[in-house]
């Protein structure tokens, strides 16, 4: 990945990240007209981090699992919120989702010359992992 669309990549995940921190706070204090806005910003802006996401198995599986991550978050929230009963049941299935893009990623990586450490920095809050310059 070249150095400009690694910057970006930077950018749109830590909009993300905001927008996702928000949502949780305003779901935490009651909001939940903002809860709503900023779920409606962080499925989009995860969904945007594909865009600039390297195009290897691995890598797109992991980004596939933060925005299964995030959209479990969402559905669990609107479950909690009394927004829609099923909420829940969805967010289940995009847990199973998620775990499945992990393991595949792994096995990926076990498969490839990269290792699994490598593979699970790109997991962008499992960076604590790998060290400073987890995920390039």
């Amino acid at each position: 990945m070249d150095e400009k669309m690694a910057a970006r990549l930077v950018v749109v995940e830590t909009i993300s990240s905001v927008c996702w921190f928000l949502m949780d706070a305003s779901w935490m204090f009651g909001l939940p007209m903002i809860a709503k806005v900023m779920a409606i910003l962080t499925i989009a802006t995860s969904l945007l981090i594909l865009k600039f996401t390297e195009r290897h198995v691995a890598p797109m599986l992991v980004t596939a699992a933060m925005t299964s991550w995030a959209v479990m978050n969402v559905f669990w929230m609107l479950n909690d919120l009394t927004v829609w009963n099923g909420g829940l049941a969805v967010a289940q299935v995009f847990f199973a989702i998620g775990t499945l893009c992990l393991l595949g990623a792994m096995v990926t990586a076990r498969r490839s010359s990269e290792p699994v450490l490598a593979i699970i920095a790109r997991f962008r809050r499992l960076r604590i992992f790998a060290g400073r310059n987890a995920g390039k």
